[in-house]
């Protein structure tokens, strides 16, 4: 009776604290919940940058937009001032 407890203990002791153990499954389970997570953001960010590429091909007024507020650029007409603030 007593050997039978003791491989009960120890079957369970086992099955939760080995390297392939229950708390090994929930925790790397929860690694790949987060992974898949992160994949979904990624996934929605190329969709947005490629959107982004689509309209930079087709939209002039885009690429001036850019040009403007980004690389500080002017048109040949235009007089760029510096504004400082006190």
């Amino acid at each position: 009776m007593i050997m039978v407890a003791v491989l009960i203990v120890a079957g369970v002791l086992f099955v939760f604290f080995t390297n392939n153990g229950l708390l090994d499954f929930f925790s790397l389970k929860g690694e790949v919940k987060e992974l898949r997570s992160e994949i979904e953001a990624a996934k929605e960010r190329l969709d947005d940058l490629k959107k982004e590429i689509d309209s930079l091909r087709t939209n002039k007024k885009k690429i001036e937009e850019i040009a403007r507020e980004e690389y500080l650029m002017r048109s040949k007409n235009e007089e760029a001032f510096r504004v400082e603030e006190k």
